[in-house]
């Protein structure tokens, strides 16, 4: 593995831990919040899990032969 794909590869993990770390603060959150902002955690909940699912699909196979559309998805997200 390239020194550019061992570098996506660290960043990636890193988003990872964090987006996983900021759904389980947004759970704890939605435990004890109102209604209102309960739907909104919720929501915020939903779209962090996609993002997450979205990055472990686009790198399934890992980073050996990512494509470069890939690479490009994935460094988008990172900023």
């Amino acid at each position: 593995m390239g020194q550019e794909a061992r570098e996506l590869k660290s960043r990636v993990e890193a988003a990872k831990k964090q987006i996983q770390a900021d759904i389980a603060q947004a759970e704890a959150d939605v435990a004890s919040a109102k209604t209102e902002v309960h739907v909104q955690k919720k929501e915020a909940i939903a779209s962090m899990r996609q993002k997450l699912e979205a990055i472990e699909d686009a790198v399934k196979d890992g980073f050996e032969d990512l494509s470069e559309a890939v690479s490009k998805k994935l460094n988008e997200w990172l900023k």
